[in-house]
């Protein structure tokens, strides 16, 4: 069992897919005790390891469970691409 910010997931199911440009893009499910199902995208690039794309789904989820929702707008001077999209 993983523990990504306040969540316990049971489960996490990657997929990935190479494209045009050279970079992948990865498919992530992540799974509760119960039914609940979250999932994203994460563009990565070719020579980042399994062990990096998981940490990186990991801070994102920790700083999502914070409130931190960098998709809504940015009002400072310095924005952070993290390039995941997630879903519930």
């Amino acid at each position: 069992m993983m523990q990504f910010g306040t969540e316990k997931w049971q489960k996490l199911k990657l997929s990935s897919k190479r494209l045009q440009s050279g970079r992948v893009q990865v498919k992530f499910e992540l799974y509760e005790q119960g039914a609940q199902r979250t999932y994203g995208y994460l563009l990565a690039e070719p020579q980042e390891s399994l062990r990096e794309v998981v940490a990186r789904i990991g801070q994102y989820c920790h700083r999502a469970a914070a409130g931190y929702q960098p998709h809504l707008y940015c009002v400072g001077r310095h924005k952070q691409d993290t390039g995941i999209l997630m879903f519930k």
